[in-house]
């Protein structure tokens, strides 16, 4: 009979993920995103069920991993894609998969390790990674500047934007928080 190998593997992986971003775009309620979820997870737990059974654990592709990474990615498991990605260092071979786990980190504020993992793993540079950086670094600042924020996150008073900032989030979430607060704040100007 046929005996798979690593690209079926890597094909079953592609597959759920292409199902999941479908299926996630077609369901509007959280019950129904996390019953696909769930059914995806059981199915890249049968996908590694078989590699360990055709003996193939020890030896799983590049290509394989950069599929499960993409995989983590796209159910929000960042922080074991994160794992993954270090774990497997030596194996894999391209920067497609470095580049997803630093663009998610990116994406969600950890500039530090998006950094991290695309200058010392990656084995090219790719300006898209630190143009997202950039931006999420202006828009940290930027959050921070209409707040009122001081150097609680790091900002200066000087008007130069060469801050680091490593907490996107908490300025949103502060920036939020003053709106609230201030929310009627211009009513009363009315009155």
């Amino acid at each position: 009979g046929l005996v798979p190998n690593m690209d079926t593997f890597m094909f079953r992986f592609e597959s759920i993920g292409k199902r999941l971003r479908r299926q996630s775009k077609m369901t509007n309620g959280k019950e129904h995103k996390h019953e696909t979820i769930e059914e995806a997870l059981r199915m890249v737990n049968t996908i590694f069920n078989d590699l360990e059974n055709n003996g193939m654990m020890d030896n799983v592709s590049s290509n394989v991993i950069r599929q499960y990474v993409s995989f983590l990615c796209e159910i929000n498991d960042l922080d074991t894609a994160t794992s993954v990605v270090i774990e497997n260092e030596k194996t894999i071979k391209d920067n497609r998969t470095y580049y997803r786990v630093a663009m998610e980190h990116a994406i969600r504020g950890n500039l530090d390790t998006a950094l991290q993992i695309g200058g010392q793993m990656m084995t090219e540079y790719l300006p898209s990674l630190y143009h997202k950086v950039d931006s999420m670094e202006q828009r940290c600042v930027h959050l921070g500047k209409v707040a009122g924020l001081t150097n609680d996150y790091g900002f200066d008073d000087d008007d130069d934007d060469d801050d680091v900032h490593d907490g996107v989030e908490d300025v949103a979430d502060e920036y939020e928080a003053h709106e609230n607060n201030h929310a009627g704040d211009d009513d009363d100007d009315d009155k």
